[in-house]
């Protein structure tokens, strides 16, 4: 489904001073994270409902099992190491419109509850302004970081600001890592899905100055 980009009144010129604390009221304020939470439940529920009831606890470890495999497919595969949480984290900027804009967006990429990544909006659009969630990974995918990820999409249905935002299903959205040749560097990452343009879209990593500094002067991309 095609996203839209409606107007939200005072977005335009909103200062950002501290995007870490703007990231943490966000992600507080997002009530749909507690669905991460309850993936586990839900796994829970099936097994009880297959005749095969399971504790929280082995439902827990089954899921980190799964994850662990996961990951350990990845480096045979790629024979790479993998990835730490702390060389994904940081600002990062899409200049190729694939948010449906023929402008430069900034997002903040950060750590949340349970053990996932979530990207806020630096500076933004009309669908999706600075301040809001954009994307975020599963819950527990922190646990066994890889350079692949299934990521959910933050979307609106359409022009209309009235028109609450929603997350797409897992499964439609990967994020793929591109690593640097300095160690300890992610360094951008690709973002392969249904999208306005049609193709990926690229992200890379800037500096937390430049970040703050396009942010304060310029208002979101319309």
């Amino acid at each position: 489904m095609r996203k839209g980009y409606p107007k939200r009144a005072g977005d335009a010129h909103n200062q950002i001073s501290d995007p870490g604390a703007l990231a943490e009221r966000q992600i507080s304020k997002a009530e749909d994270l507690k669905a991460d939470i309850g993936m586990a439940r839900d796994a829970q529920s099936h097994m009880a409902s297959a005749g095969k009831p399971m504790a929280g606890g082995e439902v827990e470890s089954q899921m980190t099992n799964t994850m662990a495999g996961e990951a350990e497919s990845q480096i045979t595969k790629t024979g790479m190491s993998a990835p730490s949480v702390e060389e994904m984290l940081g600002y990062f900027s899409n200049r190729d419109g694939w948010y449906g804009r023929d402008c430069v967006e900034y997002i903040h990429v950060g750590r949340a509850e349970p053990s996932h990544l979530v990207a806020v909006k630096i500076v933004g659009d009309e669908s999706v302004p600075r301040g809001e969630l954009t994307w975020r990974s599963e819950a527990g995918s922190l646990l066994f970081p890889t350079l692949s990820m299934s990521i959910q999409l933050h979307l609106r249905d359409s022009n209309h600001s009235t028109h609450p935002l929603w997350w797409s299903p897992f499964g439609r959205h990967v994020l793929q890592w591109q690593s640097s040749n300095a160690p300890q560097q992610l360094n951008a990452f690709d973002i392969v899905g249904k999208s306005p343009t049609g193709r990926p879209g690229h992200f890379q990593r800037v500096s937390e100055a430049e970040a703050l500094n396009v942010a304060r002067h310029n208002p979101d991309c319309h």
